[in-house]
């Protein structure tokens, strides 16, 4: 039977490599054309609205705030 310690670090490896698939997915060229899309809405004094149903709802309100929050 593994340790405690050797569980917590199976873990960490699971959740880093998970992580790391994660990061190697980012479409970054498509996360580079939203960033723009809205900072130049910003600029003309546009709003953002993110929306969503049931969970993506969930995340878009809490996008929205902390949108709002950090200006």
């Amino acid at each position: 039977m593994a340790t405690e310690k050797e569980q917590v670090q199976e873990f960490l490896s699971i959740v880093g490599k998970s992580l790391h698939q994660y990061v190697e997915s980012i479409d970054f060229d498509a996360l580079s054309a939203a960033k723009k899309l809205i900072l130049d809405a910003e600029a003309k004094g546009g709003r953002l609205h993110v929306t969503g149903i049931g969970k993506p709802g969930h995340v878009s309100g809490y996008a929205a705030s902390l949108f709002s929050s950090t200006g």
